[in-house]
């Protein structure tokens, strides 16, 4: 984990000129989530994915999938086993999660970058993605790939951004009469 700058004093940011969004970001901190932090994950997996993916998925698929990637014994497991998990907090509000598994000495994947919907557009983003790019880096990890949406424009526009390539194409079937329909996206450290 990088250390974060200290947040600005609300005077010196009004001298400067800074805009609110700025500030929020600033405030920015990533710490390690534990088990106890397990509900604090699922609502806010809850009020994203409800929020976010109606445009894309059903809201059959988004429970089913809220189930079986956040049930408490899988996030619980999950932990266990050394998959890195992060709470984003801006100042000392939770506001998105974090979480990566080192697969290789030289390849990580970014399995959830998590926003609250109300935060996006701000950098925010943009942000947490550094902070993972980093932590790959102080690993050694000289690759960073994720699995997106194919219809989840926002978050592709956002990686693209970030210096993120489609490499490939997959429909995986999940059960429960569902896929994913994902890029498969990749960036180098």
């Amino acid at each position: 984990m990088t250390p974060e700058k200290p947040p600005v004093p609300e005077a010196r940011r009004e001298e400067a000129g800074s805009s609110p969004e700025a500030s929020a970001a600033a405030a920015l901190r990533f710490r390690p989530a534990v088990e106890k932090d397990i509900p604090l994950i699922r609502s806010l997996a809850e009020r994203i994915w409800k929020t976010c993916f109606p445009a894309f998925l059903s809201q059959e698929q988004i429970d089913y999938m809220l189930g079986w990637m956040y049930a408490p014994e899988v996030l619980r497991r999950e932990m266990g086993e050394g998959i890195l998990w992060e709470i984003v907090e801006i100042g000392d509000r939770p506001a998105g999660y974090i979480s990566c598994t080192v697969e290789s000495p030289d390849r990580m994947k970014l399995n959830k970058l998590y926003l609250l919907p109300e935060l996006h557009g701000r950098g925010i983003g943009l942000r947490m993605i550094d902070h993972v790019r980093a932590s790959a880096r102080s690993r050694g990890i000289r690759q960073i790939y994720l699995q997106v949406n194919r219809a989840n424009r926002p978050a592709l526009r956002a990686y693209q951004r970030a210096g993120f390539r489609i490499v490939r194409t997959a429909v995986t079937d999940i059960g429960g009469g569902f896929v994913m329909d994902d890029h498969f996206m990749a960036l180098d450290v």
